[in-house]
């Protein structure tokens, strides 16, 4: 009995060899196939790409334009206009955000939600600020009236937001209503 154990193992042991040997054994059809291919590929590469300092413009960072305009001289640089604020031609629009620019009125509810939800916890934030504040030492009110100010400002952001996607709601609610009474009544 312990023979044909044995036996058994050492036949599946084998049969699982053999198999992951065939499966990683190149086919016939392959090797052939292999030079065809190869001979494309060296027709079809491309010449490499050989970078001249005109390409090196791309790779720039913030860094490298921070060490260049430190390095301009100072006059130039007060009166150079910044890049990175906005000019007067790039005015903004009072379109929302595409991800606050709900398509129907279950994604405004639960966009609306999830602003109620946000409002919650700025307020609970700001409240747990006023607390450490009445006991805070006299270095650090400043930092923390200075952040609770900050934080008040956020929550009237947020709740713009969430009056902006309650007046999308009802927008969304009379297209409804009138695309339901034009499918109703398409005599009219």
């Amino acid at each position: 009995m312990k023979h044909i154990v044995k036996l058994a193992i050492s036949v599946g042991v084998m049969a699982i060899l053999c198999g992951s040997l065939a499966a990683q054994a190149p086919d016939s059809s392959a090797a052939q196939a292999q030079p065809d291919s190869a001979s494309k590929k060296a027709l079809k590469s491309k010449a490499k790409k050989t970078w001249t300092d005109d390409d090196m413009g791309s790779l720039r960072t913030p860094a490298d334009a921070y060490r260049d305009q430190k390095q301009l001289d100072p006059q130039q640089t007060a009166n150079a206009p910044n890049s990175a604020q906005p000019s007067a031609n790039q005015a903004r629009t009072d379109k929302p955000p595409k991800l606050s620019d709900p398509k129907t009125v279950e994604s405004a509810d639960k966009m609306i939600a999830w602003e109620e939800r946000d409002i919650a916890a700025q307020e609970e934030f700001v409240a747990k600020l006023r607390s450490r504040l009445d006991s805070a030492a006299p270095e650090e009110r400043a930092h923390l009236e200075d952040l609770i100010v900050e934080r008040e400002k956020v929550i009237a952001d947020t709740r713009k937001e969430r009056d902006g996607l309650v007046a999308q709601k009802k927008a969304l609610e009379k297209k409804e209503t009138a695309a339901k009474s034009a499918a109703a009544n398409p005599n009219q």
